[in-house]
């Protein structure tokens, strides 16, 4: 195993990694006063705490902008793990280029994001790293450091404040909700957050225009306070990517679908839904492309996964091909690009590549959504017949389409259960949605032949939920946080 240490001015934060999988991590006050002794200990209760020894530690390496604290902590590793760690400096043999005016004074804050961006994103890049400073380096595809800007952090122009002022309090650090405040925290909310937010903006506007190569930057944010920042600019990539997503590709496929469909009664929980505008298929139309446009500035998978989608929305809903009257391709369609290439937008928005573990988590929504996609059919069979739609439901029947919804389920779930031995996680959460699809399957099933077309449909919402409750627990069994 690897142990990473990065000392900042603020925090040290440290990170068990088994390959390339972090196994755990913890976060723990920079403190200059503390001797090799004390670091020592600390690490090996950390260690013990996760049920892992010093002795499985094979490698350490050290990071750090805090030269005071540096040897103390390369001490304390030594005595834990019985090994010197490695210390990464602008003399360290790595596979970028300091290409600057003086490469030895580059910080090893700066070093570590140029080796993750180049080997994350293979493009050109510009890292917005929220510190005790915030840092803007720029990297290029090939692996260059070309230099950046350093402004004061968040937190840093936060406390000068209230330090340097007899009357401002000190201030909780959430996002404002309206800029103009109305009570004093409020106002340096506004100032601090919003205020960075937009400098942010600033400054990447100004590194785009002088970058020396034709090639759109990409723009990620890291750091402890990323994650509050990254929401308010307008600059940083994955805000823009869940939008582009969602409302140009999903707004517009709903659109599009609307247009070439004949529902009759209720859509949704529309029980009486408006005529369809004029100009529902131009504005549909407008949407797809403006988000196929959009998606170019995002990472290349981003880009296939988008156009494979608005792809199949246009074989799913337009004449002469409207693949959603043919039993079985409809259900293709919607459980890969539903079901599986959703989410895989929304990994590939990150830029990062896709490992074995979280790929299996991503193909289990494909058994899922084939779950899914035959329960919201049951309704409409009479419908469905008028308008000579032969749709998965009507070819397996009321019965089929249930037990096949089952099997899915289940398929779907040992796929979670697969990855969640893969990644070394805690599992036992998946069992709550589990019970939910269950909770929703079983008593529809037994009671099947009663239902009245207004249970059907009760009974497709009740799977939303569970789809629901699905989501919510991956993302708490799956997800990787930190800073």
């Amino acid at each position: 195993m690897l142990l990473a240490i990065n000392i900042n001015n603020s925090e040290t934060k440290l990170g068990l990694f088994h390959g390339d999988r972090l196994e755990a991590h913890w976060r723990v006050t920079t403190g200059p006063s503390r001797t090799p002794d004390e670091w020592a200990a600390a690490i090996t209760s950390y260690l013990t705490q996760r049920g892992h020894s010093p002795q499985e530690v094979r490698a350490s390496i050290v990071a750090s902008v805090v030269p005071p604290v540096t040897q103390a902590v390369s001490e304390g590793v030594e005595l834990a793990v019985t090994h010197r760690p490695v210390i990464v400096d602008g003399r360290s043999r790595l596979p970028i280029k300091l290409d600057v005016d003086e490469p030895l004074t580059v910080g090893a804050d700066r070093i570590l994001n140029t080796l993750a961006a180049t080997h994350l994103f293979k493009q050109d890049t510009i890292v917005v790293d929220f510190g005790t400073a915030t840092t803007f380096d720029c990297i290029t595809g090939d692996g260059r450091f070309i230099g950046g800007v350093i402004m004061p952090g968040v937190r840093t122009a936060a406390d000068a404040l209230i330090a340097r002022t007899a009357k401002l309090p000190a201030t909780e650090l959430t996002a404002p909700e309206h800029v103009i405040g109305r009570r004093t925290e409020d106002c340096i909310r506004s100032g601090v957050l919003l205020g960075t937010a937009d400098a942010v903006d600033g400054l990447v506007k100004r590194i785009k225009a002088e970058w020396p190569t034709k090639q759109v930057p990409k723009v990620v944010a890291t750091g402890g306070l990323a994650g509050l920042i990254a929401p308010l600019s307008r600059e940083i990539a994955a805000v823009h990517a869940d939008l582009t997503w969602v409302i140009f590709l999903n707004g517009g496929t709903l659109a599009i679908n609307s247009v070439f469909d004949k529902d009759e009664g209720d859509i949704g929980y529309l029980n009486a839904p408006p005529p369809l505008p004029r100009y529902l298929l131009a504005f549909s139309v407008a949407l797809l492309l403006g988000g196929q446009l959009l998606a170019l500035a995002l990472p290349p998978a981003f880009q296939v996964a988008y156009a494979i989608c608005f792809l199949l929305s246009v074989l799913y809903s337009v004449p002469p091909f409207r693949f959603k009257a043919v039993a079985g391709v409809d259900w293709v369609i919607n459980m890969w690009g539903f079901g599986t290439l959703t989410p895989f937008a929304g990994w590939a928005a990150t830029g990062r590549p896709l490992d074995f573990g979280h790929g299996l988590v991503l193909l289990a929504f494909c058994p899922l959504f084939a779950a899914l996609y035959p329960l919201t059919q049951l309704y409409q069979f009479d419908e469905d017949r008028r308008r000579g739609d032969r749709t998965l439901a009507l070819i397996l029947g009321m019965r089929a389409s249930l037990w096949v919804a089952l099997g899915c389920t289940i398929l779907a779930f040992g796929l979670f259960g697969w990855a969640a031995v893969v990644l070394r996680v805690t599992a036992f959460l998946l069992l709550l949605p589990l019970a939910a699809w269950l909770a929703v399957l079983v008593p529809w099933m037994m009671a099947r032949d009663r239902y009245t077309p207004a249970q059907h449909q009760q009974g497709m919402y009740r799977a939303l939920g569970a789809w629901a409750v699905t989501d919510l627990v991956v993302l708490v069994v799956f997800a990787r946080f930190g800073g």
